[in-house]
């Protein structure tokens, strides 16, 4: 149906556009980040310029242009996730988003299956993202990353029209659940409208992701709009692909290609749940809720606390011959893992502060280690893990202390 391939060529320049707005955002600065830096916007150009062509790509002799393009945008996200250190929810949607458009060109009779859970991907951002906010402290603490989000919106408005936000302030300091009740119902209602394609999508999260691009998530408002148009784009031919489908089942071959394409949006939900597993707190749409799952510390209203703490703990640190009194102070108070114990390896490991000593508990065991630079130092803590040292599961500026101030 050349209407169905229309329709996902403007879904891949939008996903070309959300591309290269992810690889402007200040992480990919740093240093390591120019090669993925450059795979995003090459990668996000050839998506917009293959979807502009007025021949489309997807015929057998053009289809590998595109399937290149796209595999190369994954390896590359892949990369700064279990490399880089890459914590964004985004980058993780971003990969599914990238999965299922290659799905899309390789089975081109599921084009229209594709948009619908592209759709369904953004809509359980929301939902997830809801989900981990009904916790404790979201809801009934002063640190309430509601509140705190509140407090940037007031700050970049222009006086003449910050005076109800202020006033929804002063009501939420008294009352935090009010302002979190109206964050948590405003992602429920994000995500149904995302589901049902419906263009009030465009006024209610216009309001919403707008005050996070001004503030602390630039791109993240791209990312997800990605997922509104795929909702928008498929809901006109719902009727007929209903009718498709009833009409492959009648002939005993259309069950088994929509259940396979489902799989990846039931993974990314299933990987929403990390957190609770004890897996990792990153690309979960964890980002501002308070969510705590350390067992001292854990808070949500819904799920059972952990058995297994993931976190490590550092009781002293001694610096060599040196005294570090801000550093030794930050490491006893910090709740570590293994990827920030590797960072830490790579920044501190100099000199003057050898030997780096460590003492403490992970998993309820306590450990010593003698000189943290030494090339084994943290082999005794890596038994079992299957993460790659770059890969930031948890928190890496989380402390101990319960009821703690917000953190992105």
């Amino acid at each position: 149906d050349q209407r169905e391939i229309r329709r996902f060529k403007w879904w891949l320049r939008g996903l070309g556009l959300a591309t290269i707005a992810h690889v402007s955002l200040p992480d990919y600065h740093q240093s390591g980040w120019l090669i993925p830096a450059l795979v995003g916007w090459l990668g996000g150009l050839f998506l917009i310029g293959l979807s502009s062509v007025k021949r489309h790509p997807y015929t057998p002799d053009r289809s590998w242009i595109a399937i290149l393009v796209l595999g190369t945008l994954i390896l590359s996200k892949v990369y700064t996730l279990c490399v880089l250190r890459d914590v964004l929810t985004q980058s993780f949607l971003l990969v599914t988003y990238y999965l299922l458009a290659l799905w899309g060109i390789m089975k081109r009779e599921s084009m229209h299956s594709m948009l619908r859970h592209a759709s369904a991907c953004a809509a359980l951002t929301y939902l997830l993202a809801a989900v981990h906010k009904y916790n404790f402290d979201f809801l009934f603490t002063q640190q309430s990353c509601a509140l705190h989000g509140l407090d940037l919106v007031v700050n970049i408005m222009p006086s003449p029209l910050d005076a109800p936000l202020l006033a929804v302030r002063k009501v939420g300091r008294e009352v935090p659940l009010v302002v979190a009740t109206v964050v948590l119902c405003w992602e429920v209602a994000l995500a149904a409208l995302c589901l049902r394609g419906s263009r009030v999508l465009l006024i209610v999260g216009g309001l919403f992701h707008i005050p996070l691009t001004l503030t602390i998530a630039p791109a993240f408002g791209t990312v997800m709009a990605v997922g509104w148009g795929a909702g928008f784009l498929s809901t006109p031919m719902m009727t007929r692909t209903k009718v498709h489908i009833l009409k492959r089942k009648q002939r005993g071959r259309g069950r088994r290609r929509p259940i396979r394409i489902a799989c990846i949006p039931l993974l990314y939900a299933l990987h929403g749940l990390s957190p609770y597993l004890g897996v990792e707190m990153q690309h979960s749409a964890a980002m501002l809720s308070n969510l705590r799952i350390d067992p001292p510390c854990a808070n949500s209203l819904i799920f059972p606390v952990l058995t297994d703490d993931p976190y490590i703990y550092i009781d002293d640190v001694q610096f060599g011959q040196v005294q570090r009194v801000k550093r030794t102070k930050i490491v006893r108070n910090t709740l570590w893992n293994l990827t920030a114990l590797h960072t830490m390896k790579q920044n501190w490991c100099i000199p003057e502060q050898r030997p780096l000593r460590l003492t403490g508990s992970f998993r309820k065991q306590s450990f010593t280690i003698d000189d943290l630079c030494t090339d084994n130092s943290l082999d005794a803590l890596t038994v079992g893990s299957m993460a790659p040292k770059g890969w930031q599961r948890f928190q890496k500026n989380l402390i101990k202390t319960c009821h703690t101030a917000c953190i992105h």
